[in-house]
């Protein structure tokens, strides 16, 4: 059981803490883990936002990505970017879940 004092004010005052699991968001060992199997994917829809495919680009040189929207950066690098996974933005919030698992 999770010690009172180490609950954070803000969960207090939403009175949240009866509506999770705190052992899932205070103790990392108890979080749920991804595969970590890939780097990263960008499931961007907006390729007009040029900061974000500036990190794109920088990102995508530390690591091989995964393509999950129309953009996929300034330099368009195929050889960093692979996998064009089609991402349902319609589906719900939660609908891609098992897509992300496999990433970092």
């Amino acid at each position: 059981s999770i010690d009172s004092l180490l609950i954070p004010p803000a969960l207090m005052l939403m009175n949240v803490w009866d509506r999770v699991d705190l052992e899932k968001i205070l103790r990392s060992e108890k979080k749920p883990k991804n595969s970590q199997k890939y780097f990263l994917m960008y499931a961007q829809s907006n390729c007009g936002i040029k900061y974000r495919e500036e990190a794109f680009d920088e990102l995508s040189d530390i690591g091989h990505v995964h393509q999950g929207g129309p953009c996929w950066g300034l330099q368009h690098d195929r050889s960093k970017v692979s996998n064009h996974i089609t991402m349902d933005r319609q589906a719900g919030k939660t609908s891609n879940k098992n897509i992300y698992k496999d990433y970092r």
